[in-house]
This record gives structure tokens, C-alpha cells and sequence, in this order.
């Protein structure tokens, strides 16, 4: 469960793999794979990094199976992230219900709220940290039970092990929490085809997350004749700016935190010309690219693209099972 284990499904409780773990996140462009091993210093060692292109007619399965037999993987430790879109998250308070009552109680609440019905769902709730004047609040991660067991059952037919699945926001909390910001506090932002996603973490906990309706599709500009690319819309860039705005306002206001002096911004399939600048002109934090060498140490760093299609997948590999358990 999410409130323990902070997973929405946890398969095996075992302690922390001496092998690693691999993170494996699957998109409708491909299956991104990340191996991460522990080390002796406690700074996770990445052995491996890639991203296997899918398209209508690849037969993932296959594909996966294949690159497990290459990599002699089989029975390696898994984590599956799912990509945005593949669940809902929404903010509640929690019902005043017996812990064992929790998650059934939460399933009615959310009926209304989510595109598909909840009886078969699975569901999970993530309790937030406690602060402010404000009452308890939670975050629910509803997803379809059938799509749930889909990507179960493509990653134990290959031959893994699958501890958990995990969402985008969670996988990116595995990545904060070894930022040396993790311990006053951090903002990551994420920008995925169509959606983004900012997420404000402390100390390793998930205090706020928020979807913002513009992706780098948008943001990347299509180019011109000569082939350069073209700014994007800057009415775009401020919306971002406003709701990473009220993200931070809300996250002092309601949690009683000080102010977040940093933005990560993750990396990006596709350049967005301007976007560091015009978040730092229009934003009180310091803003800056996220810097792979500094959370683990590299056997090789990945090409930017490649990092940009695996950075959730990076975040189930770097699944702590002390601290994230």
C-alpha cells in the first residue's frame, strides 16, 4: 500500500536487493530501463540505462523477455513505474474510518472523481506530511485493476521479480531524496509529451503534486523553414509559471513550510528554447538542470534524450528500501 510501502502494489516484502533493482517504465513510444545497484558509500551505482523504441506492431512482451535474456536479468528485482495517465490522483480527506476500513472507505469517495468505475480499481492512499493550521489531507492513486495486472503480467513473464509499482510521483521522490536540497526542500519539474508535472518534496517525503496541462509537444516549437526551432508560446511558459506559482504558495500556506529555494527541471524529450531563462525571470528560486552525476554514480551518463525518456524509470531503480520502503 501506498501509506506503507508508498507503492501502489507491493509484491514481495524483502529487504533491500544486493543485486539492484531495475526500474521499468513503458510508454506508447517505448520501455525504459534503469539498473541501479547499492555501494558500499551509499551512492547507488548505475550500470545501465536504455531506452527500447516501440511502435503499434512491436511485440513488447517479446521485447522485454529479449532484453532480460541478453542482460542474463532473469530473476533480477523489479520495479514497474506507471506513466501519467495510467492512474489519477486526487487530493481528499481522509474518512475518519479504522486504518483496515481506509482504503474500501476511500473507494466510494472517489466514484465520481475518476473516469472508470472503482469497483474492480486499485486503489492506495498516500497520507501527507502534517503542518500548518489545516487538517490531515491525502493523496488517493486510483488506477484500473486490468491495466494494473497488464503491467504485472509483462514484467513476471519476462522472468523478473516484481516488488512494486509505483507512480510518476513517487519514482521522482526516489530522485529527490538524493539532491543535497532533499533536506530543506525541493521543487522538480517534469514535462512529458503533453502533461507535466511539479512535484514539491522535503526529506524525503511528498508534500504536493500538481498537473500541468502543457508538455514539451507544445513547448518545443515546431521550427521554421530553415529547420531551427522556434520559441515557444510565451503565454505557455506563464501558465506553467502561474501554476508552479500557487504549487509553492500553497505548499508554505497549507503545510506551514518555509519557502522552496530551488527548481530542478528535469530533462526534456524534445529542447524547449527559453525555458530555464523564462523561469528564472519570472520566479523567486533558484532554477537549474538536473544533474545526473550528482544523486549516483554513472558507468556511463546516458545521452540527454535517452536520460529524458528513462528519468522515471532512474526513480524506481532508486527505490529505497529503508527509506521509501
Amino acid at each position: 500500500m501506498i501509506g506503507e510501502d508508498q507503492a501502489l502494489l507491493s509484491f514481495l516484502r524483502k529487504s533491500a536487493s544486493r543485486s539492484g533493482i531495475t526500474g521499468i517504465a513503458l510508454s506508447d513510444e517505448g520501455l525504459s530501463l534503469v539498473h541501479a545497484k547499492p555501494s558500499s558509500q551509499g551512492v547507488p551505482q548505475i550500470d545501465s540505462c536504455e531506452f527500447l523504441p516501440v511502435n503499434g506492431s512491436t511485440d513488447v512482451a517479446a521485447q522485454l523477455a529479449d532484453w532480460v535474456a541478453q542482460h542474463d536479468a532473469k530473476g533480477r528485482v523489479c520495479v514497474g513505474v506507471m506513466e501519467p495517465g495510467g492512474y489519477q490522483l486526487l487530493q481528499v480527506e481522509p474518512p475518519n474510518v479504522e486504518p483496515g476500513e481506509m482504503r474500501e472507505a476511500v473507494r466510494w469517495r472517489i466514484k465520481d472523481l475518476v473516469s472508470f468505475s472503482v469497483e474492480n480499481a486499485a486503489i492506495d492512499l498516500l497520507h501527507l506530511p502534517e503542518g500548518g493550521t489545516q487538517g490531515r489531507t491525502a493523496y488517493v492513486v486510483a488506477a484500473e485493476g486490468e491495466l494494473i495486472e497488464q503491467r504485472a503480467d509483462l514484467i513476471l513473464g519476462a522472468g523478473l521479480e516484481l516488488r512494486a509499482i509505483d507512480i510518476t510521483e513517487m519514482a521522482l521522490r526516489n530522485i529527490a531524496q538524493r539532491m543535497p536540497e532533499n533536506e530543506t526542500g525541493v521543487a522538480l519539474l517534469w514535462v512529458g509529451r503533453t502533461t507535466s508535472r511539479i512535484g514539491l518534496y522535503r526529506q524525503s517525503n511528498l508534500y504536493l503534486a500538481r498537473s500541468i496541462n502543457t508538455g514539451w509537444s507544445q513547448l518545443a516549437g515546431r521550427g521554421d523553414e530553415s529547420g531551427l526551432s522556434l520559441a515557444p508560446d510565451a503565454q505557455l511558459l506563464d501558465g506553467m509559471v502561474l501554476e508552479m506559482q500557487r504549487s509553492l504558495d500553497y505548499y508554505e500556506s497549507h503545510f506551514g513550510q518555509n519557502p522552496v529555494n530551488t527548481l530542478v527541471v528535469l530533462p526534456t524529450v524534445e529542447p524547449v528554447p527559453s525555458l530555464i531563462e523564462h523561469l528564472e525571470q519570472n520566479m523567486a528560486l533558484t532554477v537549474r538542470l538536473f544533474e545526473p552525476e550528482s544523486i549516483a554514480d554513472w558507468a556511463e551518463i546516458p545521452d540527454p534524450v535517452v536520460l529524458a525518456r528513462c528519468i522515471t524509470a532512474l526513480g524506481g531503480a532508486l527505490r529505497d528500501e529503508h527509506g521509501a520502503k
